[in-house]
């Protein structure tokens, strides 16, 4: 489905969240050996077999992971300097992904190279309360019927790797796309 037709686009403000407890949600990011490559408007590091997410009863498989700057969620307008998107499937080929919010800091030593692989765990924050809502790739063809969770707390990435991410690919986030009515919901996992 295009980016015209579509009632049910992403990325969207997740301000309006509805608080609340949420589907669980555990995240088994392993080891991979990974390739990134330059995809034209990020950078897309795919990934072996092994790592996945288990949300509300159902496994996703990670297929691969890319970012964004600045942000393509809001929260109540306000845009985080980057975030990281893992891109998951299901056996039965339904699509989850899973957004992070990238903060700026100087904790981590960047990469030599952009497309040197940052280890995944260090992509994903101990906290795993989130938003949830369904909507869209926000790429093309902004295929519809993707479960979006969306962590709360941010990681840090170092500036440099940030900066120079953004001199190679730009503002690489699509705008915010109305909600036409869905709602997103906001809290910690249920614990099954």
């Amino acid at each position: 489905m295009n980016a015209s037709s579509g009632a049910a686009q992403s990325p969207v403000d997740l301000g309006p969240a509805v608080e609340g407890e949420q589907p669980a949600l555990s995240v088994d990011y392993r080891y991979s050996v990974m390739h990134g490559r330059d995809a034209r408007t990020t950078l897309d590091f795919s990934v072996a077999g092994g790592s996945s997410i288990v949300y509300d009863g159902t496994r996703y498989e990670l297929e691969s992971y890319h970012f964004h700057t600045p942000s393509e969620h809001a929260i109540d307008g306000e845009y985080a300097a980057g975030e990281v998107h893992f891109v998951h499937r299901s056996a039965d080929g339904e699509r989850a992904v899973m957004g992070v919010f990238i903060g700026e800091g100087e904790m981590a030593k960047p990469p030599v190279r952009l497309e040197q692989a940052v280890a995944m765990k260090s992509l994903v924050p101990e906290s795993m309360t989130y938003y949830a809502y369904e909507g869209s790739l926000t790429t093309p063809p902004y295929t519809e019927g993707v479960r979006w969770i969306v962590l709360t707390e941010r990681i840090e990435m170092h500036s440099d790797w940030l900066s120079a991410f953004s001199d190679r690919y730009g503002a690489n986030n699509r705008a915010l796309q109305a909600l036409n009515g869905r709602t997103v919901c906001i809290g910690s996992p249920a614990e099954h």
